[in-house]
């Protein structure tokens, strides 16, 4: 039973919400680029970090590191240029 009991799902939520957006908010300190993405398949990464049926996918993004600082502007903020590289996880497929 979870601590919060019935109520642990949404506070979850909550708290992944609350961490994205210091991830979003913090990106440029730390040279990173962040972009939330609003849906993957999650079945397929289950086997591959031993997750049980129980434990749900809150909120995910696809990262990677900035190559250079940001001198673009696009209006008044900032553009950041992220190298794309392409990550493979064995048995996953996009």
């Amino acid at each position: 039973e979870p601590l919060f009991g019935s109520q642990a799902l949404q506070l979850a939520m909550l708290e992944a919400g609350s961490i994205g957006q210091l991830l979003m908010d913090h990106q440029a300190e730390f040279g990173m680029g962040v972009c939330p993405i609003g849906a993957m398949r999650f079945e397929g990464l289950r086997g591959i970090f031993r997750l049980g049926q129980h434990q749900v996918l809150l909120h995910s993004f696809l990262c990677g590191p900035v190559d250079r600082p940001a001198t673009l502007l696009l209006g008044q903020a900032p553009l950041l240029l992220v190298r794309q590289k392409q990550i493979a996880t064995p048995g996953v497929h996009a």
